[in-house]
């Protein structure tokens, strides 16, 4: 599964990434749900914010939390899991209506289903 964001693929692992912070509100609880530790998790969080070009997301005293773009993706990357988990046939290539956000300050992204589900981040 992957998603596009601003004209570039997010790995699944990628996704997965974001949608842990977005989950567990901590890098820390994050990385642990991964399986990963904290400075891998901050690493990937640099290599998708550099490569989307987006800020997606902001350290606090209380936590890590997603920016409006970050809870975006989140969101959409747990919506296309359950629209998949629910599908009684196999989904290959685009979904037959992917949905486009973009407005004046949002990025343009499109859901869409991947057959590199997973594979190294770059």
């Amino acid at each position: 599964m992957a998603l596009e964001v601003n004209g570039v693929d997010l790995t699944s692992r990628q996704l997965e990434v974001i949608y842990a912070i977005y989950r567990n509100g901590s890098q820390r609880s994050a990385a642990r749900s991964l399986g990963i530790t904290t400075p891998v998790l901050n690493r990937y969080m640099r290599q998708i914010e550099a490569k989307t070009r987006l800020k997606l997301a902001d350290s606090t005293p209380n936590g890590t939390v997603l920016t409006a773009d970050g809870e975006k993706i989140a969101r959409e990357f747990a919506a296309l899991g359950a629209r998949m988990a629910k599908s009684d046939s196999p989904v290959s290539g685009a979904l037959s209506s992917p949905r486009t956000y973009c407005s004046h300050h949002s990025p343009k992204w499109t859901p869409r289903v991947s057959s590199t589900s997973s594979y190294p981040m770059t």
